[in-house]
């Protein structure tokens, strides 16, 4: 496999979601409280979200960038990242409200295909 383009990570961990009609502020604001519980809790990496606007708008995707797959093994994911973060109350709270908006989660793990990409 070659090396992707410069500034470009070869895998990322991406996680879909679709929400609950009419709860997309629950979901969204999960997204947010994710987005800062990477910093704040010290784990390395970061996150982009993204929301579909034409199609289904109910659609988002959570994208970390990941060098290799042992990242994975430093990374805290969903309920446990959002309780580091923010203590166990308050990280529990988050998850389960965020989770009320939530219709489907799938995660997959992503690679790179500069063969099929324009990198510029």
């Amino acid at each position: 496999m070659k090396e992707p383009a410069q500034g470009v990570a070869p895998l990322a961990s991406l996680s879909r979601f679709r929400a609950r009609p009419g709860a997309q502020h629950l979901v969204e604001e999960l997204l947010r409280q994710i987005a800062e519980a990477i910093p704040k809790s010290g784990e390395p990496g970061s996150v982009a979200a993204a929301q579909a606007v034409f199609g289904d708008m109910l659609g988002y995707w959570l994208v970390r960038p990941l060098q290799k797959l042992a990242d994975l093994d430093r990374q805290s994911v969903g309920r446990d990242l959002l309780i580091k973060a923010f203590g166990k109350p308050e990280g529990e709270r988050i998850f389960r409200s965020g989770l009320e908006g939530v219709d489907r989660l799938e995660r997959e793990i992503t690679v790179y295909r500069e063969d099929l990409s324009n990198p510029r």
